[in-house]
C-alpha cells in the first residue's frame, strides 16, 4: 500500500486546485497533523 505522501505526489497534477491546497496542507504539516489527532488518554 502506498503511502499518503506518495499517492499525493502521484495524484498532484490531476487535482483541482483547492484539493492541492488540501493535499500541502497535508504535505507541509502532516507530523502536526499527526499529533494533533491522536486521542489525549493514549498519551
Amino acid at each position: 500500500m502506498q503511502q499518503l505522501d506518495e499517492r499525493l505526489k502521484g495524484q498532484y497534477a490531476s487535482l483541482s486546485p483547492q484539493e492541492q491546497r488540501v493535499a500541502d496542507l497535508f504535505s507541509n504539516h502532516f507530523d502536526d497533523l499527526i499529533s494533533y489527532n491522536r486521542p489525549s488518554w493514549r498519551s
